[in-house]
């Protein structure tokens, strides 16, 4: 039988890394096949898991955080105010070319996605006596196939859609670039796919905080038709089958906002009430992520570095507009103080970033960084359903009273904005929720608040929302052709 070899969209050079720490590793990926691997279901959720290392890997690497909501109006560089620490502001200013760093994130997401097509291919054929776990198992891989196709289309536009593993490298691998309206297609009947065979938990344990759940795959979907809904090739139906899949989700009753009070313990503990689906790091295990260094500032000295590389900090729309009394402000943004103590003293009086702390270790207060990454959870679901109602015009008092359970939480008042303004309100509580998430940029460009929420990008290619396919994926094969316009 001819040899199954991990997809890599043209990016052959990489065909067979992966990471060192995923159990594929232990039988060289060349080698793999029918005679030697797919024998049973422990070999079905190996192969499940290294599809999981490869979402860690790509948040490890800031894909989600960094890159995504630099371009927005949440973070800027230290330089902006006075402290030189770091001058990367390609990506803050719009200034990326076909052959910076973005080009390892799109990489990634298709190194992830042809291990996600192994996986499907062969489950499928696969005579496993648990037929409850063989149905999770393409469920939960159906969900992180729609997953990496998500952030592709919103980050790249028109991607090529791979859902077969290759047998053999050839001229049929120069794929050509699907338009993003087909992209957006097939995630969706991935993620309905996914709804189908997913089973109901029971309960919510950390186990399903970190693996895909049937809840997990319907916040996803709402996510995905709220995101077509603004599209010139929107269904009639976006807004509505949105605010569906969020009410199955709010429904529920499986996850719960946690007090207000404890705002900042969703990121600091893990595996909260409302988390619906988080990507886990643990640094016990070596599996650890990027957001200490990109978020905090320098601890004790510079030979002695603690605490982060406080490359990112926190914009003025943050530090400077939450409203009196809002518990998630000091969750989301610390001044470090004067007069010495933890950080380095040339930060002093900077603003950071204080949703991703880390483990705190005994040796020297160290940070560890492996803070978990929170995709979804219910606050972001309950918003997204707001704005789907709003939108639509259906139902706004029920709008209002979703809105309003996310601003009583976080000690607030109902708001008092007339319906005409409701749609801004919603946004702006989603700032204020869910700012360093990953969450803005997409946010902006959706709603086409982009211009007015960061008016200086007017001057900075605004046209250029897409990231370039990276030159060198190009120079591999020429059907990845026209690039994004701008570049």
């Amino acid at each position: 039988m001819k040899k199954i070899i991990e997809i890599k969209i043209l990016f052959l050079a990489l065909l067979f890394s992966f990471g060192a720490c995923d159990v594929l590793d232990q039988v060289p990926e060349s080698d793999l096949d029918d005679s030697n691997f797919w024998q049973n279901q422990e070999d079905a959720q190996s192969a499940l898991t290294g599809v999981y290392n490869s979402l860690q890997g790509i948040v490890k690497n800031s894909a989600f955080t960094d890159f995504v909501d630099f371009r927005a109006d949440v973070v800027v560089v230290p330089s902006e105010y006075g402290w030189s620490v770091s001058n990367d502001e390609t990506i803050r200013n719009n200034q990326i070319s076909p052959t910076d760093r973005v080009a390892t994130a799109w990489a990634s997401y298709y190194l992830a996605i042809g291990r996600v097509n192994n996986v499907i291919s062969h489950v499928k054929k696969m005579e496993i006596s648990d037929e409850a776990e063989k149905n999770r198992i393409l469920g939960e891989s159906y969900f992180l196939r729609g997953l990496f196709y998500f952030y592709l289309v919103r980050d790249w536009g028109d991607n090529p859609i791979i859902t077969e593993p290759y047998v053999k490298i050839d001229e049929t691998a120069l794929v050509k670039r699907n338009p993003e309206k087909e992209v957006y297609t097939q995630i969706i009947t991935d993620l309905n796919e996914a709804i189908s065979l997913l089973p109901e938990p029971a309960a919510i344990s950390k186990t399903e905080h970190i693996r895909a759940t049937k809840y997990a795959a319907k916040s996803l979907l709402c996510n995905v038709y709220l995101e077509r809904a603004y599209k010139s090739y929107a269904e009639q139906t976006d807004l509505d089958m949105a605010a569906k899949e969020a009410l199955d989700v709010i429904q529920c009753k499986k996850y719960q906002l946690v007090n207000g009070v404890d705002y900042e313990k969703i990121f600091s503990q893990k595996y909260s009430s409302e988390s619906i689906f988080e990507v886990d790091f643990d640094y016990t295990v070596n599996a650890t992520n990027s957001f200490v260094n990109t978020f905090y500032p320098r601890a004790f000295t510079k030979v002695k570095a603690y605490g982060g590389g406080g490359l990112r900090i926190p914009s003025k729309r943050i530090t400077e507009e939450y409203e009196s009394g809002d518990l998630r402000a000091s969750a989301n943004f610390q001044i470090v103080p004067l007069g010495g103590g933890y950080f380095d003293e040339e930060f002093e009086g900077m603003p950071y970033a204080n949703k991703y702390p880390g483990t705190i270790v005994t040796e020297g207060v160290q940070r560890q960084s492996d803070s978990n990454f929170i995709i979804y959870r219910l606050s972001d679901v309950m918003l997204m359903r707001a704005e789907a109602l709003v939108k639509s015009g259906k139902d706004i008092p029920e709008a209002i009273s979703l809105l309003n359970t996310v601003r009583n939480r976080a000690g607030l008042p109902n708001t008092t904005v007339s319906n005409n303004d409701l749609f801004k309100a919603i946004q702006k509580e989603r700032l204020y929720e869910l700012c360093y998430e990953g969450k803005r940029w997409y946010d902006l460009v959706r709603t086409g608040l982009l211009l007015e929420m960061r008016p200086e990008f007017a001057q900075m290619n605004p046209d250029r929302i897409y990231y370039p396919i990276p030159q060198d994926e190009i120079d591999r094969n020429p059907n990845l052709l026209p690039q994004n316009p701008t570049y």
